[in-house]
């Protein structure tokens, strides 16, 4: 199990809640990759590649919502950046190494918020101007994410592929999400913890999506 991480530190505490949890520490290696930098993905797959001669499973689980507008180093807006274009490249990089399996499988986990965002200026996406609010931004990201499956899907079955990509709603999840929101943000966990899934429950559909034998064949869709 690689943990394709941006930070080395809170991997870490990751990595050490999993040994706490029963996993074996063998197994579970930490890859540096910053998804809001293009060149560090590229990095990233080039290390798999090295390391493995094919991938089983594939889990895009970037999710942020970056409070002001921001510019990555590569000139995008930072939230549309890392949840989107990120695991995009990180995705085509690594289709090579999915193909080796006899049944690869490519999650991505977007949000019911998708449905919030009608149409996709890629024009205005990361202009000052084209930027409505961190929440927009984030809704916009993950409508790209939903129609990235679709597409990803359908080039793969022109092509004879075996791979399978589906996306998903996970829930409402106690994370960090928001961590750049403020005060706001802090008062919806607070109040919200009643109702929010565990990261253990939020972990559910994606980990259905990536193992369970019902999903064989299934490609393209959208799961709750």
């Amino acid at each position: 199990v690689y943990m394709l991480c941006r930070s080395k530190e809170r991997a870490a505490v990751a990595k050490a809640e999993m040994i706490e949890g029963g996993c074996d520490a063998s197994r579970l290696i930490f890859l540096q990759c910053d998804l809001g930098i293009f060149d560090g993905v590229r990095k990233c797959a080039e290390r798999l590649t090295e390391l493995e001669s094919r991938l089983d499973i594939l889990v895009n689980n970037a999710g942020m919502a970056c409070g002001d507008f921001k510019k990555t180093e590569d000139g995008h807006e930072t939230t549309w950046h890392a949840n989107h274009l990120g695991p995009f490249l990180l995705t085509e990089l690594l289709l090579p190494l999915i193909e080796q399996s006899n049944e690869g499988r490519i999650v991505i986990v977007s949000s019911a918020l998708h449905s919030r965002s009608p149409k996709l200026d890629l024009d205005a996406i990361d202009t000052e101007e084209g930027f409505k609010g961190s929440i927009d931004a984030y809704n916009k990201s993950k409508l790209a994410n939903v129609m990235f499956t679709r597409d990803l899907s359908r080039r793969l079955k022109e092509r004879g592929s075996t791979i399978i990509v589906n996306c998903l709603h996970p829930g409402v999840i106690k994370t960090e999400l928001g961590r750049d929101q403020g005060i706001l943000f802090k008062a919806f966990q607070t109040l919200g913890a009643l109702f929010m899934k565990t990261r253990k429950e939020g972990a559910q559909t994606s980990l259905y999506l990536a193992l369970s034998t019902e999903v064989k064949g299934a490609s393209g869709g959208y799961y709750s």
